[in-house]
């Protein structure tokens, strides 16, 4: 899914800059003073769109500034740093870091905002850090499947979105593909496949297609009546929605003969 981009046009900031502006920006922070904070969260949530900043950012350091900010008391400077997060994630081994250094239950945490946008970006953190394997394990073992499932029934479309693609890819784990099902993830999945967005159909029949590859889940999905929306995404006109349905519908055993197999 796109990041929401502050500033699109953010550059890449070579290398020793942009280290030079985190060791001005780190002690400005620490004091506690919210204006300088957010500037700061805001600076590196722009610079955080590019692949070579995200790079830089967190080899100098940038996360001992930035996880702090996620339990900030004020809602734009939590906003901005799991912004920033979100989009640190998007880098492989940024991925890892963000986990050792211990961002995971401050994004949980985060998860728990009034603020539909803190929720969203710290959805969106969780699916971009579910992609490593071990993160996986890590997410569920700190309580990520259950925040996960309460934003995916959370009264706001772009939040369950992500938390939809965060469910998706825990749900690549066996072990997680159960564990989702079984604490009541299904429904609000579904009544997702049924909504008129596209991000949110997409993401609703990829979880979905990932769900249903175990023989209980197929059950409960069927006995959930989840085959009617799924053909229904089958005709839609995006082929992405498609082709995550035409997914869904195969493991669920439905004939799919006279129907041409999805462009990837």
């Amino acid at each position: 899914m796109g990041n929401q981009q502050a500033k699109p046009e953010a550059q890449e900031v070579p290398a020793q800059e942009l280290a030079k502006q985190l060791r001005c920006l780190i002690p400005l922070v620490s004091v506690g003073d919210i204006e300088a904070q957010r500037q700061a969260a805001n600076t590196l949530a722009n610079l955080a769109v590019h692949e070579q900043n995200r790079v830089t950012i967190v080899q100098e350091g940038g996360l001992l500034l930035l996880i702090p900010l996620v339990d900030s008391v004020d809602p734009e400077v939590q906003r901005l740093a799991v912004h920033c997060l979100a989009n640190l994630a998007v880098t492989a081994e940024n991925r890892v870091k963000i986990v050792e250094q211990e961002g995971l239950p401050p994004l949980i945490r985060a998860s728990e905002s009034q603020n539909h946008e803190v929720k969203r970006q710290a959805a969106k953190a969780l699916a971009n850090l579910a992609v490593n394997a071990e993160n996986k394990v890590k997410i569920a073992s700190t309580g990520g499947i259950k925040a996960l499932i309460k934003l995916v029934q959370y009264d706001n479309i772009p939040v369950q979105c992500e938390a939809a693609a965060a469910l998706a890819n825990l749900a690549v784990n066996d072990e997680y593909e159960l564990q989702i099902v079984h604490e009541g993830a299904l429904e609000p999945i579904i009544r997702l496949a049924q909504c008129n967005n596209i991000e949110g159909q997409r993401q609703a029949a990829r979880a979905l297609a990932n769900l249903s590859v175990n023989a209980t889940n197929k059950e409960k999905l069927r006995a959930l009546n989840g085959i009617e929306p799924l053909q229904v995404l089958l005709k839609s006109e995006d082929a992405k929605v498609q082709r995550q349905a035409y997914r869904a519908l195969s493991n669920l055993g439905v004939d799919l003969s006279t129907h041409p197999v999805p462009p990837s």
